[in-house]
């Protein structure tokens, strides 16, 4: 009788241990998975407010040269679309307490989109007006610099505030 108590508690020990390997490993993979994520992240928010600079070197040339500031302004969209995602990954794997450190990008992103950036583009790029005249760029420029500025230092806030937060969450920081 002894022996099967032996080897039923053997059994036991070795189920707990292969499920507690198997967690460790899981928990290292997810840990790899974030870490490479949020270093994207980071990234990808850096090569954006890159973009805004460069839309704003675009606009301040004197005077400002259209298809520069149209090669901008698809420049910033493309890096955009993939900070986006890369945000969006975050939201899939990171913690939860990261969804308020990311609402500090994605908030600020979509209203300089939606409120700026898409109108500008729309008056200059979208067939209303005369988009070959340079001078019709002056108007806009002083309010979408002013909001290129603001955006910018969003994004550098939110670089720093990020990275607090995911060494917190990697067990880094």
């Amino acid at each position: 009788m002894s022996s099967v108590v032996a080897a039923g508690s053997a059994v036991y020990v070795s189920r707990n241990e292969l499920a507690r390997n198997e967690s460790v490993a899981a928990a290292a993979e997810v840990r790899e998975n974030r870490q490479q994520v949020y270093a994207d992240l980071i990234t990808d928010v850096t090569e954006f407010a890159k973009g805004l600079g460069l839309l704003r070197g675009a606009l301040t040339e004197n005077p400002p040269d259209h298809e520069n500031v149209r090669a901008a302004v698809v420049d910033l969209g493309d890096k955009g679309v993939v900070a986006l995602k890369t945000a969006n990954m975050v939201f899939l794997v990171g913690s939860e307490e990261l969804i308020p450190t990311l609402d500090k990008f994605m908030t600020p992103y979509d209203s300089f989109v939606r409120v700026h950036l898409n109108p500008f583009i729309f008056r200059h790029f979208g067939g209303s007006g005369d988009v070959t005249d340079p001078d019709g760029l002056f108007p806009d420029g002083p309010a979408l610099l002013a909001e290129i500025d603001r955006l910018t230092a969003e994004c550098a806030d939110f670089v720093g505030d990020f990275l607090l937060r995911a060494r917190e969450d990697l067990g880094t920081g």
